[in-house]
């Protein structure tokens, strides 16, 4: 199984005036996206198959790869594509380096005063991370927290996912 895709911010979706072609950080999340996703799909039942998801991002205030994830395994199940589980992704922020919080689902404010961020892309039906990406520096004890965070808030967004589905 072969997965194709693009992800795009809108030239208006940010603070800053985007560009019109795709940007060296719009094709590392696309590749994010495709990398959290891909390992969902139960690629036996279409073994010489394309999958094509095309993300375009209209307004971006935080959190837009985990969202994407999310909408990309949406999309997904929504097309009767067997997956092992659904996907959920969150994103948490550690601010504070003095006594470092944790914030989970950060809004663009809170993703600029960050000293370390953490995406999660969790199945919490087979518990199993299927991507992480983390910036920043922190304690191995405030990592493990937000870990610890991020999964039990994408059981409570696959809960979320599954109501939208039935």
């Amino acid at each position: 199984m072969e997965y194709k895709g693009t992800f795009k911010f809108c030239v208006f979706a940010k603070s800053k005036r985007g560009e019109y072609q795709q940007t060296d950080e719009e094709i590392r999340c696309g590749q994010i996206v495709r990398q959290a996703v891909e390992v969902s799909v139960v690629r036996e039942k279409f073994p010489r198959s394309l999958i094509e998801i095309d993300i375009l991002i209209v307004e971006e205030d935080g959190g837009a790869i985990a969202t994407a994830i999310q909408a990309a395994s949406l999309a997904l199940a929504d097309a009767a594509i067997p997956q092992y589980d659904l996907v959920a992704a969150v994103s948490a922020v550690v601010i504070n380096p003095d006594k470092p919080i944790a914030l989970l689902d950060p809004n663009a404010s809170e993703e600029r005063d960050q000293i370390a961020s953490v995406m999660v892309a969790y199945m919490p039906g087979i518990e199993e991370v299927t991507h992480v990406v983390t910036t920043g520096d922190m304690s191995c004890s405030t990592a493990v927290d937000i870990l610890d965070l991020c999964t039990s808030g994408c059981g409570k967004i696959k809960d979320l996912m599954v109501t939208y589905l039935l």
